[in-house]
């Protein structure tokens, strides 16, 4: 058997339509959304609602780690805008999530990044999308548990949790982890923590690059092989 491995879409619906090409399944680790690039500063939802200069400056604050002066400008922009803010992040949330759930193939096995809005996933599935979080699946005999959304940083990230409910999903995994965030050592970020005897794997960049090198994975692909 065959899987996929990929995390930090970040938007990507084109690259992700290939990501299971050659594989029996596809698991994704989350961060489908992009909120704002760090590469491209004019794509996201920020720039998309504020342009693409707001943009630039909100990043510079918060790559210098000035994170009460990147909170105190977003702030004066959020007021600025007709209605409720939560609103339109929504409503372009959703936008992001209709074309990667289209591009997402069967069967793919999901859990939530730390910038994901998992309460906007279920109207959004298709046949074959499996969304599981402190649950585990059974692919090619092994058990596979998923750990979904990140521990808590200085980023305040929408799905981020506190360490108690995080380390009890931990505690539900099985024989192979599977996480979209930690902030931990003994976990590996966005991979598999534990690597099942008889199986092998190598990790390499998608050939579509999902990402940008900003965003840390470049929608890497790992590949397992029983």
């Amino acid at each position: 058997m065959r899987v996929h491995l990929v995390s930090d879409v970040h938007g990507r619906a084109d690259a992700l339509k290939g990501a299971a090409d050659g594989a029996d399944a596809l698991i994704c680790l989350g961060d489908l959304l992009l909120f704002v690039d760090y590469a491209d500063h004019a794509k996201g939802i920020f720039p998309d609602l504020f342009g693409a200069q707001a943009a630039r400056e909100y990043i510079a604050l918060r790559t210098a780690q000035r994170f009460d002066e990147a909170r105190q400008m977003s702030a004066r922009l959020w007021a600025g805008l007709d209605g409720d803010p939560a609103a339109h992040v929504e409503a372009a949330a959703s936008r992001q999530y209709e074309e990667l759930f289209a591009a997402l193939p069967s069967p793919s096995y999901l859990t939530y990044g730390n910038v994901d809005i998992p309460r906007m996933w279920a109207s959004h599935l298709r046949p074959g999308h499996h969304v599981l979080d402190g649950e585990r699946v059974e692919l090619g005999g092994w058990s596979f548990g998923f750990v979904g959304g990140g521990l808590r940083t200085v980023y305040r990230t929408p799905n981020e949790l506190a360490d108690d409910s995080y380390a009890a999903k931990v505690a539900a995994v099985g024989q192979v982890m599977c996480s979209a965030r930690t902030s931990r050592p003994t976990y590996l970020n966005c991979c598999l923590t534990r690597w099942p005897a008889g199986w092998s794997g190598a990790v390499r960049p998608c050939s579509k690059r999902c990402g940008s090198p900003s965003r840390g994975i470049s929608c890497s692909v790992t590949c397992i092989t029983q």
